[in-house]
C-alpha cells in the first residue's frame, strides 16, 4: 500500500500489484494500481475492487521497490491525480509510451480514460493539490543527494534521468539550464527523504521526512 484517500463515500488505496510469471518461480510482474471500496456506516466490512490498473507491467526483472511511491490526490473536474514511480527502471521516465515515471489524470467516472500529466519523475513520495491556489506540489527522491520539491504543470518534463541534482555514483548531473526540463523550486544536497506535504495555513505548507 502506497497511499490512501477518501472522496465522498469511497476509500481509494494506491498499491503495487505483484503477480508470478507462470513460467518462472523467481520472476514476477509488477504494476501500479488503485483499489476502491464503498464506506458503510459501521466500517465493519470493506469490499475492494480494482478501480485503476496500469496497463503496462514491469516484467521479467525484480524492480527496485524502494522506488515505489504512488501518491493520489483529488484533482479538479472529478479527476484523480496519480503519480507513478519508475521502479528503478529510469529509462521509462522519458519514454512517452510508458506510464511509469509520470503523473497521470484519471477520470473518476471512467478510470479507463486517463492522460499523462507530467513526465520525468523518479520516485515521488509527496503530493498535494491546493485547490484554493490551483497548485500542485510534489516531493521527489533524488539519487545520492538531490531530493526535490516541484510545482507540477501539465505537459512539463521534470528531467529524470536526463538531468537531475545529486549523484548516481559515477554520474553527476546538476544542470537544469535546458528549457526542456522544469527546474525544482527547492533542492537538498542530501537525502532527507522528502515525503508527504500538507497545507496548514494560507501560505504555509509542511513537509514530512523519512529520515
Amino acid at each position: 500500500i502506497r497511499d490512501t484517500l477518501v472522496i465522498d463515500e469511497f476509500l481509494y488505496i494506491s498499491a503495487i500489484l505483484k503477480k508470478n510469471n507462470l513460467n518462472s518461480k523467481n520472476n514476477f510482474k509488477y504494476s501500479s494500481i488503485i483499489l476502491r471500496a464503498k464506506l458503510n456506516d459501521a466500517l465493519d466490512f470493506l469490499k475492494f475492487s480494482i478501480f485503476f490498473q496500469a496497463p503496462e507491467k514491469i516484467k521479467l526483472v525484480t524492480p527496485d521497490l524502494s522506488h515505489g511511491g504512488g501518491r493520489i490526490e483529488h484533482y479538479k473536474d472529478d479527476k484523480l491525480l496519480f503519480i507513478i514511480p519508475e521502479y528503478g527502471k529510469s529509462e521509462l521516465s522519458q519514454n512517452s509510451s510508458s506510464i511509469y515515471g509520470k503523473s497521470i489524470l484519471i477520470k473518476m467516472n471512467d478510470p479507463n480514460d486517463y492522460e499523462i500529466f507530467t513526465y520525468g519523475h523518479r520516485n515521488s513520495q509527496g503530493l498535494l493539490y491546493d485547490k484554493d491556489k490551483d497548485l500542485i506540489i510534489a516531493s521527489e527522491h533524488g539519487p545520492m543527494g538531490g531530493d526535490e520539491i516541484n510545482i507540477l504543470i501539465k505537459g512539463q518534463n521534470y528531467g529524470w534521468p536526463t538531468t537531475f541534482f545529486g549523484s548516481t555514483g559515477d554520474n553527476i548531473k546538476d544542470d537544469h539550464s535546458n528549457p526542456k526540463y522544469k527546474k525544482p523550486i527547492l533542492i537538498w544536497n542530501d537525502n532527507p527523504g522528502s515525503s508527504q506535504i500538507v497545507k496548514c495555513k494560507d501560505n504555509e505548507y509542511f513537509l514530512s521526512s523519512l529520515s
